[in-house]
């Protein structure tokens, strides 16, 4: 079985091709609603309600975690791979991709603030953008 975090619904789209290869796997979606959306949350507060759904999935007996939300990967992914034995996938804006398609490497990214002022997004935003705007 695998477990999907979510502060949302946005990840539904990671489920729904998961589902695509019907690989004939058991899912539990957490579409964490009580505390959406993250990006204006604390990242000790994000940090400690992932600690929270990871226990909870893990009870559940899952194999496998997907943080299917760029917050909660930026937030806290590095502390619950520390923490945890099991598998967790992290989620990131899909700057690299994009900046392979783009003929200017210059991209638009939506994302929250926490996601925007994570070391993830700005390690892969040097890498691959060629200059950044942002919009608040």
């Amino acid at each position: 079985m695998i477990g999907l975090i979510d502060s949302g619904v946005g990840g539904l789209s990671v489920l729904i091709e998961l589902l695509k290869f019907n690989y004939g796997l058991n899912y539990i979606y957490i579409a964490d609603f009580k505390y959406s959306p993250y990006g204006n949350k604390s990242l000790e507060f994000i940090r400690q309600r992932l600690f929270e759904l990871v226990n909870w999935l893990i009870e559940q007996e899952v194999k496998l975690i997907i943080l299917a939300c760029n917050t909660a990967t930026s937030a806290g992914v590095k502390e619950i791979r520390n923490h945890f034995n099991i598998p967790i996938v992290g989620m990131e804006p899909a700057i690299k991709p994009a900046s392979n398609i783009s003929e200017t490497k210059s991209i638009i990214v939506l994302a929250t603030p926490n996601t925007i002022n994570g070391s993830k997004y700005k390690n892969l935003s040097t890498k691959f953008i060629s200059k950044t705007k942002i919009f608040n």
